[in-house]
């Protein structure tokens, strides 16, 4: 690269949804100073919006840690502090233009995404790595360089070069989620950390959603680390002296938000022709260990425990089909350290924290969204999914008044699994006395249980968005009424089975167990099992 071009401050590259729903590209100044007029990021996938929603949570981090909303300088210096500038951020309804401006412009220079020595969210060593098309580049192909893709969803020219603008999109998207296929070209001597998923791909990410741009980014913008204590002072990638140039370097877990938002998992270097950029060499960059890595606000959380091992957390990617309420304790019930202590995503707990001290409107509801990147199980070597959920509620279920219900909707999803559990044994064991194989029966099982989530599913959403933690009691008539519907959706899937069995399964068949006993497998004794289970499971109505 001999000269610059396409400075990301200026040009109109990032993607946004408006309030009618339709698309538009807007410069990284405009994003920020317009986010109240934007309904969301509107990327080409969920996971591309998140790479650019953490460019830029970091860009307010660095200005609103040196900055107030004024942009006189006025540094952070106690949490007090901290909390005052995101209560005045907020009550602006709107990003203030002076300091905005002002910290784009004296950063100008290093969002060039073509420059002689300094290319933005780029590495020249990346000149001397992995060489990839620019198929490769768009995360929609998710295409290898040993395979091509049946069905790709470009050809021609729209898949072997793509506009600066897009690139610029798809950069921070592969920096951030980039798969594990990429070999070392360095020495093994020479190497510090292991060949794996960039950092954002081993996340399970949530994410607080507001009424527009705005209040998503405000909501997102975590200005206290866990202890309620400040973060260190914040270096974007883009404020360093000299940039990343490492292959499989081990760092220290950054201490601030807007390092870890801008972490160059990736070394990258863009190749263009012309006005367009037809591919690009990529390395391994900068890794730390993922153990306890609770600086990270946007991620839930797995507990783990092994043997003579100290206990630690690490990232927990979603799994496929599961649907987020399900797992509701583990995203929103930080529990006491008494009791194994619960790590909720970092921003829950500062939404719980805003609800508690009275920052949000009273009676508010709070969507919360998760997003994931699916890989190849074994390798990790290519994209087969993209993942996301949302569940909104009142925000006054994360405050003390919450805390009764939190159990209460915690118990109520136990139930959910348990019928789930009793599915799939019904569904098992018609299937067996029907003349199925026990091998199949597990299939069956596991399809059984699936469609009775996706079944309890809209009903679960529709009572949790229900709930008012001030004026329903946990015993009251809101509980009545969703243990009367859960029940009556348990039987009439039970009796959809049954009513599907077929006559071998409604004569039945014996079968020797493992004891060498004989079990009778039957339609109608499994099913009145079914119905006894369902009614001790949902007990608290007088529905029959």
């Amino acid at each position: 690269m001999t000269e610059t071009a396409f400075n990301l401050v200026d040009e109109p590259w990032i993607r946004v949804l408006q309030p009618d729903g339709t698309a538009a590209e807007v410069s990284l100044r405009d994003v920020l100073l317009r986010a109240h007029t934007f309904a969301d990021l509107g990327g080409e996938l969920p996971t591309q919006n998140i790479a650019v929603l953490r460019l830029l949570l970091a860009v307010l981090h660095t200005a609103f840690s040196r900055m107030d909303e004024t942009g006189a300088q006025a540094p952070l210096e106690e949490p007090d502090d901290a909390i005052e500038r995101w209560v005045s951020l907020w009550s602006c309804g709107a990003l203030p233009e002076e300091p905005i401006v002002q910290y784009l412009e004296q950063w100008h220079e290093r969002f060039w995404l073509f420059h002689p020595t300094r290319p933005f969210g780029q590495s020249q060593t990346a000149q001397q790595g992995t060489q990839c098309s620019a198929a490769k580049l768009i995360g929609e192909l998710s295409e290898s360089g040993n395979k091509l893709r049946l069905f790709p969803s470009r050809t021609g020219e729209g898949k072997t070069g793509i506009s600066y603008a897009e690139a610029a999109r798809w950069l921070l998207y592969l920096n951030g989620f980039d798969d594990a296929a990429l070999k070392p070209h360095i020495p093994k001597e020479q190497r510090e950390g292991k060949i794996a998923l960039a950092w954002l791909g081993q996340l399970g990410f949530v994410y607080a959603k507001g009424k527009n741009l705005f209040e998503t980014l405000l909501l997102n913008l975590v200005l206290l680390q866990p202890d309620h204590s400040l973060w260190g002072e914040n270096c974007p990638a883009w404020e360093r002296e000299t940039p990343r140039s490492e292959e499989l370097r081990v760092i220290p877990l950054p201490d601030n938000q807007a390092e870890l938002l801008t972490l160059q998992s990736r070394l990258i270097w863009l190749n263009r022709e012309g006005e367009t950029v037809t591919g690009y060499g990529i390395l391994c960059g900068d890794s730390f260990d993922p153990k306890d890595t609770f600086a990270e606000q946007m991620t839930a959380w797995k507990k783990v425990e092994k043997k003579n091992t100290p206990v630690y957390y690490e990232p927990r990617p979603h799994e496929p089909g599961r649907q987020m309420w399900r797992d509701f304790s583990n995203i929103f019930m930080p529990a006491p350290r008494a009791a194994g202590f619960n790590q909720v995503p970092g921003v829950v707990r500062w939404v719980a924290a805003l609800q508690r001290n009275h920052f949000l409107t009273k009676k508010r509801y709070m969507q919360f969204a998760t997003v994931c990147n699916r890989y190849d199980s074994s390798q990790k070597s290519a994209v087969t999914d993209v993942l996301g959920d949302a569940l909104t509620m009142q925000t006054a279920l994360l405050d003390e008044l919450g805390v009764p219900w939190q159990k209460r909707i915690a118990e109520e999803i136990a139930k959910c699994d348990a019928v789930a559990q009793e599915i799939g044994i019904l569904a098992g064991r018609i299937f067996i006395a029907g003349g199925g194989d026990s091998e199949e029966e597990k299939q069956v099982r596991r399809a059984a249980q699936e469609k009775w989530y996706e079944r309890i599913d809209e009903p679960f959403r529709r009572w949790l968005y229900a709930i008012d933690p001030e004026t329903d009691t946990v015993d009251g008539e809101r509980l009545t009424e969703w243990i009367t519907a859960a029940r009556r959706l348990a039987l009439q899937l039970g009796q959809e089975y049954m009513e599907h069995a077929g006559t071998n399964a409604l004569f039945g068949r014996k079968i020797v167990d493992k004891n060498g006993k004989k079990q009778l497998y039957a339609a109608p004794r499994a099913y009145s099992w079914f119905r006894k289970r369902a009614y001790e499971i949902y007990q608290g109505s007088d529905e029959k």
